[in-house]
């Protein structure tokens, strides 16, 4: 409704997958909206049940979302519905796993998550943290 209300072409859509995922939107809308519109997406996963208070809602949309595969939003779905080549940006703060393995080594297990999610492979994000957890919190290189 915004984008038709401005109607500039200057104006465009940020896809946050986090928030599209509890809204009530559908990948059916997304997909009917004018292509050109479509500017960026955060890529994330969390759970579609949003916490009961707005301290959950905010903390977790801050502090603690998910890798692609871990919740139950459609990442795969949602990408599939938006125009190909548009960028985007793995937006996954995980600050408990941060301290834990350090930033590095989420970067890479991000980068590892999104990758076995859109490829279809099956994540074991339990197996992969606990390796990390089980090197320390030395940086590792991330490799895109």
């Amino acid at each position: 409704q915004v984008m038709r209300a401005v109607n500039r072409t200057n104006a465009g859509i940020l896809v946050d997958m986090l928030h599209f995922g509890r809204s009530d939107s559908s990948i059916d809308e997304l997909a009917k909206l004018p292509r050109e519109w479509f500017r960026f997406a955060h890529v994330c996963d969390a759970d579609a049940r949003c916490p009961d208070t707005m301290e959950g809602i905010i903390h977790t949309a801050r502090d603690e979302r998910c890798f692609p595969g871990e919740g139950t939003i459609d990442v795969k779905g949602i990408l599939a519905a938006m125009p190909p080549g548009i960028p985007y940006a793995l937006e996954i703060p995980r600050v408990t796993l941060t301290h834990a393995v350090g930033p590095y080594e989420v970067a890479r297990l991000a980068v590892m998550a999104c990758r076995a999610e859109l490829d279809g492979e099956r994540w074991q994000p339990a197996a992969a943290q606990a390796a990390a957890a089980g090197r320390g919190a030395k940086p590792a290189r991330v490799s895109a």
